[in-house]
């Protein structure tokens, strides 16, 4: 089948009908990321077809695959600020959108997809971002912060705290993040920011450790006005205390 029949069934927003005749003659599609089905399925995304878009998949779409500008179709999704799909977290931390966005302070403003400003002849102003219509999307809500984990089991949180991204740490807060919630190894978004100190592997931080100080910071009056804060001094049970961390 020519693949402009399918851009042209994509194209026609109100067309699932024509599209689902034309997908039923494709065979099933391979795993692997050829130009023209990663083409397809993006194109679905933009277009916020969710019909077609699963359609798609289940003839073996890939959500992995990646277009001409490095974007996965989640992304895309993210940009949009689309609300027709549920975002799905429990992925390895390099593959989820949702997590790798909150460990990575945006460096230029294209990476702001908290909130989108805009400016015209007399003043500017702006509006709530793509990443941030993805949380009010999702059932969730703002509890989607605490409650949906990657698959290493960190919050968004956690990833915030690793990679020293204050920006992102302090809205994640303000919307009701809970700092004392723990990795499954035990470590709350505090330990997490002063043994990481803005560096994680395999993602290396250009963060510099003043960064991970005001993380720190962050996080630790974020503790305290919640819970009283217990340093883990014990000579009875031998632990790693934030002091013995920080040293």
């Amino acid at each position: 089948m020519d693949t402009f029949d399918l851009v042209l069934a994509l194209n026609q927003r109100y067309h699932n009908a024509i599209a689902d005749i034309l997908l039923s003659r494709e065979a099933y599609l391979s795993q692997t990321c050829d130009e023209r089905q990663t083409y397809l399925l993006h194109r679905a995304f933009e277009k916020k077809q969710p019909v077609i878009a699963y359609q798609i998949l289940s003839k073996g779409g890939s959500l992995s695959c990646k277009d001409a500008q490095g974007r996965t179709p989640l992304l895309i999704y993210l940009q949009n600020g689309g609300k027709w799909l549920d975002v799905n977290v429990a992925k390895p931390f390099n593959k989820s959108e949702f997590h790798l966005i909150a460990f990575r302070k945006p460096t230029v403003p294209s990476d702001n997809l908290l909130e989108d400003y805009t400016c015209d002849a007399d003043y500017c102003f702006s509006e709530d971002g793509p990443f941030l219509k993805a949380i009010k999307a999702h059932p969730l809500g703002f509890r989607v912060i605490d409650e949906c984990r990657d698959a290493e089991g960190y919050t968004a949180l956690h990833r915030a705290a690793q990679g020293g991204n204050c920006i992102l740490a302090k809205k994640f807060l303000s919307w009701g993040a809970d700092p004392t919630v723990l990795t499954p190894q035990g470590h709350s978004s505090l330990v997490l920011a002063i043994v990481y100190a803005g560096q994680i592997s395999p993602y290396p931080s250009t963060h510099d450790r003043k960064i991970a100080e005001r993380a720190a910071e962050l996080l630790l009056r974020a503790t305290r006005r919640i819970t009283r804060f217990d340093i883990g001094c014990n000579s009875s049970h031998a632990q790693l205390t934030i002091y013995h961390l920080s040293a």
